[in-house]
């Protein structure tokens, strides 16, 4: 499982993500503004911790999701990491961080949102103004493509219901 892995890397990084909603966030759900709060277990597995051979590779990692059920099915009863859990062979040396909202972060965002925006906008008016009847054409084309894509990949990011 490993084998070519082992001299390129020296660590496998190991990543569990539990929603603490009741649904798990979805496309639409985040285009729409819908929030969502996730806490995250990211581990560093060093790449000599993990056996050859390849069965006892494959019950190392089946023992890896084993854990990380029943981690993430604790998580979703009781809303957070349950302490005891961290006694786990596989959660040593662990360090709890709350990460913090970032105002900065978010301004950041605003402004380049902004000014990719007005661009966009500049080039389409001066487009539609004084441009061409084949430059009006592709770029009423590619705006078609590109509604059509966001709207499939709505639409499969929406639930199933039966």
């Amino acid at each position: 499982m490993t084998q070519g892995l082992r001299k390129r890397a020296a660590a496998v990084y190991d990543a569990t993500v539990c929603f603490r909603d009741e649904t798990d966030p979805t496309l639409a759900g985040m285009v729409n503004g819908e929030p969502s709060r996730a806490d995250f277990i990211i581990r560093r597995l060093p790449i000599g911790e993990i056996p050859e051979n390849e069965n006892e590779s494959a019950k190392y990692v089946h023992d890896i999701y084993y854990e990380k059920d029943r981690v993430c099915e604790y998580h979703k009863f009781g809303g957070d990491f349950h302490k005891s859990d961290w006694k786990s062979p596989f959660y040593k040396d662990h360090v709890i961080r709350k990460i913090p909202t970032n105002t900065k972060t978010n301004l950041t965002l605003m402004m380049w949102t902004s000014l990719t925006l007005f661009a966009l906008f500049y080039y389409v008016t001066s487009t539609l103004l004084f441009g061409t009847w084949s430059q009006i054409g592709g770029i009423t084309a590619v705006a078609s493509i590109v509604a059509a894509m966001f709207y499939f990949m709505m639409a499969a990011g929406k639930p199933k219901t039966s």
